[in-house]
């Protein structure tokens, strides 16, 4: 199974802008066991926290501007990303 499907369709709406450049680096993860877990290790690797409401990630700054352009909004991550991606991996397995 190719684990990139569990990212298709991409949410319509996420928090920052920051956090659909993150979305798009993780379709391109090939793990296969313990999934969930590392998405969030490589989430860890990235934002380097699971604490606070939003963070700003230079890595993820993108030439399209915008106010929010390199944040990454935590909350979404944890309440909306995780457990949508958990949703899907379970359909697919």
């Amino acid at each position: 199974m190719n684990m990139s499907n569990i990212f298709d369709p991409e949410p319509r709406q996420m928090g920052l802008r920051g956090d659909r450049v993150l979305w798009r680096m993780m379709t391109k993860l090939c793990f296969y066991d313990n999934f969930i877990e590392q998405l969030k290790d490589y989430f860890l690797s990235i934002v380097g926290t699971f604490e606070g409401e939003m963070i700003f990630i230079p890595e993820l700054r993108r030439d399209y501007g915008g106010m929010s352009n390199g944040y990454v909004c935590i909350d979404w991550w944890q309440n909306d990303a995780f457990p949508l991606l958990e949703k899907r991996l379970k359909r697919y397995t």
